[in-house]
């Protein structure tokens, strides 16, 4: 298990690093980071981010399914999102994002 604050900090600070080191990419936000078969997708929204740990190869249906994902919890969430003090439980709807984002799909549509 890895904790999520540290995980959440950390991810921060390498975010930071790379703004202050790279000033080229200023404007821009880390998406993946690679380790070996692992990967660190970040997805970020307009006030939060979702990260996935994934072992493999990342595609363009997930990402794309991450993006949605975060703007509709960002919809139903916009007025916690806006005062937000750190409660996860005033949140809804997280628990269903990540339940959806494993759900199995049909890419060819049978």
């Amino acid at each position: 298990m890895m904790d999520r604050d540290i995980f959440g900090a950390t991810l921060d600070v390498i975010q930071n690093f790379m703004r202050t080191s790279f000033p080229i990419l200023r404007g821009t936000s880390l998406r993946t980071i690679e380790h070996g078969s692992n990967r660190i997708l970040i997805e970020r929204g307009r006030r939060c981010y979702l990260t996935l740990v994934i072992v493999g190869e990342e595609n363009d249906l997930l990402r794309r399914q991450m993006r949605d994902e975060l703007l509709a919890f960002e919809a139903a969430n916009e007025e916690v999102l806006l005062r937000w003090r750190g409660v996860t439980s005033e949140a809804i709807g997280a628990d269903g994002l990540l339940q959806r984002l494993f759900e199995p799909h049909d890419l060819f549509g049978h």
